[in-house]
């Protein structure tokens, strides 16, 4: 976006024309997000829903493989969940209570997930 205004700096627009362009876009974009939704996660405990939504997610960074790595991701968060949290209307998942480790020589479809103690 700096790249383009420089451009438009150059061309001779003001530089609060093109503030205001970009408060525009970023009002309009504001309008079309929510239109664009195409699933949501009603209960953040299903295994299921939680799969459907990671899917997509993993799918652009490991093509091929995302319906396995989408099951691994929910069974270790699921899996960090403390019984409160379960409880709880909003449960929370803490980052630092999931580890990964690589070891050497293995592939993707050898991973799994440990249950450790909290």
């Amino acid at each position: 976006m700096l790249k383009q205004a420089e451009e438009l700096i150059r061309n001779g627009l003001h530089t609060a024309e093109i503030v205001a362009g970009y408060q525009r876009a970023y009002e309009k974009s504001l309008t079309l997000l929510p239109g664009l939704v195409s699933y949501t996660v009603e209960d953040v405990l299903d295994p299921i829903q939680l799969k459907r939504a990671i899917k997509a997610v993993i799918a652009t960074k490991q093509y091929g493989y995302e319906d396995f790595l989408s099951g691994l991701v929910v069974d270790a968060c699921l899996t960090t969940l403390s019984p409160q949290q379960i409880q709880s209307k909003k449960p929370r998942l803490n980052i630092d209570s999931v580890r990964i480790s690589k070891l050497r020589g293995g592939s993707i479809t050898q991973s799994y997930v440990i249950k450790g103690a909290f």
